[in-house]
């Protein structure tokens, strides 16, 4: 990710995951040149195995590369996508603050703490990806609701000095977890 909001990849082109239309190997870094003709520029990526996710500067999320089991939220139709396609949020689009990108699933961060799952995780030895999430809704392939009033997810900003004593915080990855009402409290301490 450039200063400019540009977006470079190269390496393996499985999946089509370096955006540039095709499935071919780069070894220097080349412009993701769809994000541009779309006058998109990147606030902040992610990369998973044989995929790509961007979050725009105007909270949109664009992703690209192996599709199976509805990983990158782009529906179940295709087994790849090889240019940056926008995921469709319905009522949070223009909310993603963040993403991340998993073995077989991503993340959305929204800018209310919320989660946006897509794909998932085999268990007990079964086929990776899920049929259905936690709540027993068949999976579509695009991003749901990890509707869980206990957790949301916040991302440290540099900006703001944590009190350790006033609260508990648990990591997942580079975010943090931690009751909804907790960091609601300290997110008005804040200012936000």
């Amino acid at each position: 990710l450039a200063e400019d909001g540009k977006v470079y990849s190269w390496g393996s082109g499985g999946g089509g995951c370096l955006g540039h239309g095709d499935l071919v190997q780069r070894n220097v870094p080349e412009v993701v040149d769809e994000l541009c003709h779309l006058g998109k520029k990147a606030a902040q990526i992610a990369a998973g195995v044989d995929m790509s996710l961007v979050v725009t500067n105007d909270g949109e999320v664009y992703a690209w590369g192996r599709t199976k089991n509805g990983r990158l939220g782009l529906g179940m139709g295709e087994t790849s996508v090889t240019i940056p396609r926008k995921v469709q949020m319905g009522d949070h689009d223009g909310m993603a603050v963040a993403v991340e990108a998993g073995y077989v699933h991503s993340l959305i961060v929204l800018a209310t703490g919320q989660l946006l799952v897509s794909g998932g995780v085999g268990v007990d030895d079964g086929e990776d990806g899920a049929a259905e999430g936690d709540d027993g809704v068949p999976n579509d392939g695009l991003p749901r609701l990890l509707d869980d009033p206990e957790i949301n997810m916040w991302q440290r900003n540099k900006d703001i000095v944590e009190k350790k004593e006033q609260a508990k915080w648990q990591k997942y990855g580079k975010y943090e977890t931690k009751g909804r009402r907790a960091m609601m409290e300290e997110a008005k301490k804040w200012g936000v």
